[in-house]
C-alpha cells in the first residue's frame, strides 16, 4: 500500500508540472515492478498455503492495489479503465 501511495503522489506531482511522460513511467513502474513482479509473485504462496484469513487479507490488498493502479492510469488510458470506473 505504501508503493501505491508513493506512486500516486509522484504521478500527481508530475501531472501538475505537465510532465506526462514521467507520470506514465511512474504508473508503469508501479504496475510492472511493484504490483506484478513483487506483490503478486509473493502472494502466490499465501494463496496456495495460507489460512483462510491470510488468503482473504491478500485478496483484499490485491484488489485495493489493482483498483488504485487503475485509477492512476485512467487519465492516460481511459479506454482500458472506463468499465472499471463505472462500477
Amino acid at each position: 500500500m505504501h508503493k501505491l501511495s508513493v506512486a500516486s503522489k509522484k504521478i500527481n506531482e508530475h501531472l501538475e508540472k505537465r510532465e506526462f511522460s514521467l507520470s506514465t513511467q511512474v504508473a508503469y513502474k508501479y504496475f510492472y515492478e511493484f504490483l506484478c513482479d513483487t506483490y503478486i509473485e509473493n502472494s502466490k504462496a499465501i494463496f496456495d498455503e495460507g489460512s483462510a484469513e491470510e488468503k482473504e487479507s491478500a485478496a483484499q490488498t490485491l484488489y485495493t492495489a489493482i483498483e488504485g493502479g487503475l485509477l492512476m492510469i485512467h487519465p492516460f488510458m481511459p479506454f482500458l479503465t472506463v468499465s472499471f470506473r463505472g462500477t
